[in-house]
This record gives structure tokens, C-alpha cells and sequence, in this order.
């Protein structure tokens, strides 16, 4: 159970109960309902059922028209499967999922509309969050800031991660010095170069011959991350 503001476990558990009696009976979450039929049973004064609701509407735990709670939603073997890929590969994009699930689900029980009704669902309840990068849309665990988000998807760029790399192990260098060190064509350099200020995840300040480049605490982590994740595969594979 997530924190809450002081309420008893039990308490909430009782409300969480009665909501999922309503949602078995094959009626879809009402929460004027919820409210008169926990009312009746708990005793509890409106008040007080209403700090409850809020704990668990604001957490996602129950959403207003559905007929899951946060954890049924994962029953679905369909968005069991997204979720596993989208924990795996730690940000994806519509594309992604649509072609790594169109390997693995025959066409009858998989179509795009079908993949965006489960999104849909998992981002109701927040198991996942969305995030637009320029006019991609990715898809994360909600867990992760937007700002780590998008330097993960970023950095599977090659060239992303050749300027990163570079940035990390020279605190202080020029931007004609770092386009120099990469090599790779300069324009497509000096594109992805636009792509990371735009973003926040470079600056640059004026040097005494030419811009200085420095890179954000998230561009660093995100960073961090991948090389960790690179070297745990090169020590599963020996």
C-alpha cells in the first residue's frame, strides 16, 4: 500500500473491499455508490470517507468509471506482457511496442487500437507515465522523472551517447572541441547538440576563446545508468 496521510491500513483495505464487490458485480465503478454503500456498512462519516476516497482516487488505486483496481489491472495477460517490456527496456515508444508485440501475439488477439486501449488503462492507473519528447510520445514506469525519461530514450542515439561520454570525462571543454571529438558527420553533431540544449540537458557559457559545454545532472545519470546496465550484460554473457 502506498503512504497516506495518516489512515489506517484496515480502513482503507474495508473501502478498497466494497469497491471491488461493486466491480465484480459486473458494474463499473461508481463513486457516488461506493460513497452510499460504504456509508451504510462502514459507518464511517463522510468526512472521513472522503480522506479515504481521496487517498485512493489521487493514487490511482481506484479510477471512477473503470472496472479494475490498480492491482486487477495487471491480471490482463496483454498488459502483463507490456508492462514486462516497458520495465525492460526502460522507455519505449508506440512504434516499439507495436512491432515487438505484433512478433510475439498472432493478429487476431493484437491490433494498434486494441495496444492503445491497454496504454490507455495502465496509464489511468498509473503503472506508466507519458512523456513527450519533440513529437515522439514515450511510455515509462511512473516511477521515473520526465527528465530521466527522455535522456534514456536520447542516449540510444550513438552519436547522444559519443557527446555524453565525452562531456563526462572533460568537465571543461569547447563546443568546436567537442564536435571535433566526435567522430561522425558535423552537421548531424551539431543537430543532436541543438536536440540536448533544447532539452536542457547541455549548456553552454561563454569561455575565453569559445562556448563552453557542460552537461545536466540527468544527462550524467542517465548516462551512468547505461554503462551500468552495458557492463551487467557483458558479466551475464561470460
Amino acid at each position: 500500500m502506498m503512504s497516506n496521510p495518516g489512515l489506517p491500513k484496515d480502513d482503507i483495505d474495508k473501502v478498497l473491499s466494497i469497491a471491488r464487490e461493486i466491480i465484480e458485480s459486473g458494474a463499473v465503478l461508481n463513486i457516488r455508490k461506493l460513497i452510499r454503500v460504504a456509508t451504510r456498512e462502514l459507518r464511517f462519516t463522510r468526512k472521513y470517507l472522503s480522506r479515504i476516497l481521496d487517498f485512493l482516487l489521487g493514487n490511482r488505486i481506484l479510477v471512477e468509471g473503470t472496472t479494475f483496481t490498480r492491482n486487477t489491472v495487471l491480471e490482463n495477460g496483454f498488459r502483463r506482457i507490456i508492462m514486462e517490456m516497458v520495465e525492460r527496456e526502460r522507455v519505449v515508444n508506440f512504434s516499439f511496442l507495436r512491432e515487438e508485440l505484433g512478433k510475439t501475439c498472432s493478429q487476431e488477439i493484437f491490433s494498434s487500437g486494441q495496444l492503445l486501449w491497454h496504454l490507455n488503462l495502465l496509464l489511468k492507473f498509473k503503472h506508466l507515465k507519458r512523456v513527450k519528447l519533440g513529437k515522439k510520445t514515450l511510455f515509462a514506469c511512473s516511477s521515473l522523472g520526465d527528465g530521466f525519461i527522455k535522456a534514456s530514450f536520447l542516449l540510444r542515439d550513438p552519436i547522444i551517447v559519443d557527446l555524453a561520454s565525452i562531456l563526462q570525462e572533460n568537465k571543461e571543454i569547447t563546443k568546436a572541441e567537442l564536435v571535433k571529438a566526435v567522430k561522425s558527420n558535423r552537421d548531424k553533431v551539431y543537430y543532436r547538440l541543438k536536440v540536448l540544449q533544447n532539452e536542457g540537458f547541455i549548456s553552454t557559457t561563454p569561455g575565453s576563446k569559445s562556448e563552453q559545454v557542460s552537461m545536466s545532472a540527468i544527462l550524467h545519470e542517465a548516462l551512468l545508468h547505461l554503462l551500468r546496465e552495458q557492463e551487467r550484460g557483458k558479466e551475464e554473457k561470460s
